[in-house]
């Protein structure tokens, strides 16, 4: 694929391009290089390569293709053709440094630069930590063999790989998005609605205004006071939002304006699951301990839990009004299959 790209200028840097073997010259390993220049003609032509360089090379080894029918005079002399050959291409292709050139090189100076922990690398480790924390939990459900925990020594690759990124997320390596997959969001809105007999949500994602989008999910109640007070950031942003559609509106560009004020929902803003929806995309607070969860947990009653408190009880959903019993699917049924086909 190197080799096909288009570039005005090529190098390449390398260590030792041909190993020291017992079997050959190991001058094979040269080939790709020559072929990523595009050397002519040895990069270009396979065959121009072999008959001047390789196999005069492999003539010297004995028993090689190079060296059949030669006798032990006549193999030297093409293994030192070929040599000569190979010396007079690197001549022209190679410029080659030794350990006492890098006394050349000018000092190296290290400076330690302090990175400030930002709100978003806070909400990026909290994320991920959120994302152990449910593996943890979710892995042992009724399951006392624990096959897919992270806690399990078969489970050992993953689980250091997750130490290593809450390591870097501790030192504020980058912020990590943790973007729910659209299939996993339909899935779980198709069986709430079905499960909770209620309309079945959309099979394609429709844009919903963003300022109707918070308002439903922050409640029918919050949204109501904070439409009636003038002076609430809520207001503001609102009043912000309008300002904007109207400026992109005199700008004759109206369909660009809406675009950017939307997001993507299965469910509408008169949805009843919309709220659902709202909360894993863009997580939620807990409806038991009321803290804020980044990936909650939803329960086959609709309610949005934190880790901690979907972890009070493995039989029924924790919330105070609700009590609801928890039945597992059983293992030969055929819907199981279907949504889990492994």
């Amino acid at each position: 694929m190197a080799v096909q790209l288009t570039a005005q200028r090529r190098w390449v840097m390398t260590g030792t391009p041909t190993p020291a073997t017992a079997a050959g010259s190991g001058a094979a390993h040269l080939h790709p290089l020559l072929s990523f220049l595009h050397h002519q003609p040895y990069g270009t032509s396979r065959t121009a390569w072999d008959g001047a360089v390789a196999k005069p090379l492999e003539a010297a080894a004995g028993g090689s293709s190079g060296g059949r029918g030669l006798g032990p005079g006549a193999s030297v002399l093409v293994a030192e053709w070929g040599r000569r050959q190979l010396l007079k291409l690197l001549g022209r292709v190679m410029i080659r440094s030794c350990k006492s050139d890098l006394a050349l090189l000018p000092p190296c100076y290290k400076k330690v630069t302090l990175l400030d922990f930002g709100s978003d690398h806070a909400h990026s480790y909290n994320a991920l930590i959120e994302v152990i924390r449910r593996n943890l939990l979710l892995a042992d459900w009724c399951d006392d063999a624990h096959k897919e925990s992270l806690l399990n020594p078969k489970q050992s690759r993953w689980a250091k790989e997750m130490l290593s990124n809450v390591r870097l997320a501790c030192c504020v390596a980058g912020v990590m998005n943790l973007v729910p997959k659209e299939e996993d969001v339909l899935e779980t809105l198709e069986l709430l609605a079905g499960k909770l007999e209620l309309p079945k949500p959309a099979s394609e994602q429709h844009f919903v205004p963003a300022a109707a989008a918070a308002a439903v999910a922050a409640g029918p109640q919050e949204a109501d006071q904070l439409e009636a007070q003038p002076g609430s950031s809520r207001s503001a942003q609102l009043a912000g939002e309008q300002q904007q559609q109207q400026e992109v509106a005199a700008a004759g560009d109206v369909l660009l304006g809406v675009v950017l004020r939307q997001i993507g929902f299965f469910t509408g803003p008169g949805h009843p699951l919309h709220g659902v929806e709202d909360g894993l995309r863009n997580g939620c607070k807990c409806q038991v301990c009321g803290d804020m969860t980044h990936l909650p947990m939803v329960t086959p009653c609709a309610h949005m839990l934190c880790t901690d408190c979907a972890a009070v009880s493995r039989t029924a959903c924790p919330v105070p009004s609700c009590r609801h019993p928890y039945r597992m699917q059983a293992v030969n049924d055929d819907a199981r299959y279907k949504n889990n086909p492994e």
